[in-house]
């Protein structure tokens, strides 16, 4: 294993922490392994002080190469920041909206995350919305056409890069036809290729230029992979970078769902992913899990050579290199302003929140 490989393998590694401060385990784990990213949930967040000192902390205590400090704040029913920014429309209520300033609406979310110091939002959802599908009734899902869809993605990608906060498209290839809760076990879609390639699969091809980030979900596709879940198959990654061209970074969906962990533990399921060709493999609950997964795949590495992973570690350090200039700092007044006009333009237009289940505004 090279240097370069071995001094840089936590890049591989996104994971969650267990509250609103580090722990010691956390502090230590984050400075000796220098994961490539940090997700926050509603368990780290408790008022807006707070979660400003523990992105600064996190910053801090990993160093350089700083790490990837993202949130799902896809608004509706899964949204993290709730007390620090207002409770946000879900994506269905704006595709119903009209005469509503949506670039607006999303140029201010990504202004509040950036003054933050947050620079991924795990967003834009680009499953397409069936009647059947488990998410539609979580609103989750902009609208069945995927044109619509991605006219929507569009308007966000532009926002969101006036801001310089990435976003990450998911859950590739599609799973707006999966019935089942990846979540909660196996699901299975059962549609031929061409079929999604020009449906489901077309939001991600037309976006794929231009958001740097895809996560890649746990359903299993029979038309490309049967019985493999999309997050540890080659050819789902290799449908993504070849047919596609996708130049960005791939992520697994979280290793620890019962999709995947059913079948594997989230080690071998990292080393799966990792093997199929991941840039990013995702541990939302215990850093412990992802440290014996590092730990695996470094004794993988040890008897078996993987030729492209230094690629991979490039472009991971290439994409920082356009986001993560210096450690981003809170800015305290530019994000109450930017939080005052995201509430007034959405009074403006008659949104009226509606209380958000705990478990899925906050660890889903």
């Amino acid at each position: 294993m090279g240097k370069d490989i071995r001094d840089n393998l936590g890049q591989l590694v996104w994971v969650g922490l267990e509250g609103p401060e580090l722990t010691p385990y956390e502090r230590e784990f984050l400075r000796d392994v220098r994961p490539g990213g940090v997700i926050l949930f509603r368990r780290n967040v408790v008022h807006p002080e707070q979660l400003g000192l523990l992105i600064e902390d996190v910053y801090r205590t990993v160093g350089s190469p700083l790490p990837w400090i993202a949130v799902d704040e896809e608004g509706g029913r899964v949204q993290r920041l709730q007390g620090i920014l207002p409770a946000l429309p879900s994506a269905h209520w704006l595709s119903q909206t009209t005469g509503f300033s949506h670039e607006r609406y999303h140029e201010l979310v990504a202004e509040c995350l950036f003054h933050l110091g947050i620079r991924v939002n795990l967003y834009p959802v680009l499953d397409l919305c069936r009647p059947d599908a488990w998410m539609h009734g979580l609103e989750r899902c902009i609208a069945a056409d995927p044109r619509a869809v991605v006219r929507q993605a569009r308007r966000i990608a532009r926002a969101y890069r006036r801001w310089g906060v990435a976003l990450c498209m998911k859950h590739f290839p599609g799973l707006g036809r999966a019935v089942q809760d990846t979540h909660t076990g196996r699901a299975v879609v059962e549609t031929d290729e061409a079929t999604l390639w020009e449906t489901d699969l077309r939001p991600f091809r037309s976006m794929a230029p231009h958001i740097p980030m895809t996560m890649v979900a746990h359903a299993e596709y029979t038309a490309l992979d049967p019985g493999v879940p999309a997050s540890l198959s080659p050819r789902v990654y290799d449908l993504l970078r070849r047919r596609i061209r996708y130049s960005g970074l791939a992520l697994t969906d979280d290793l620890q769902m019962d999709a995947v962990s059913l079948r594997w533990s989230p080690i071998e399921a990292a080393v799966l992913a990792l093997r199929a060709g991941a840039d990013g493999l995702l541990f939302a609950h215990g850093l412990t899990v992802a440290d014996l997964a590092l730990a695996e795949i470094r004794a993988h590495l040890a008897h078996s050579a993987e030729p492209t992973l230094a690629a991979r570690i490039r472009r991971i350090l290439r994409w920082k290199a356009r986001y993560l200039r210096e450690p981003p700092r809170v800015a305290w007044s530019e994000l109450e302003t930017a939080r005052r006009r995201l509430a007034g333009l959405l009074d403006a237009f008659g949104w009226h929140a509606f209380p958000i289940p705990h478990s899925m505004a906050g660890d889903g």
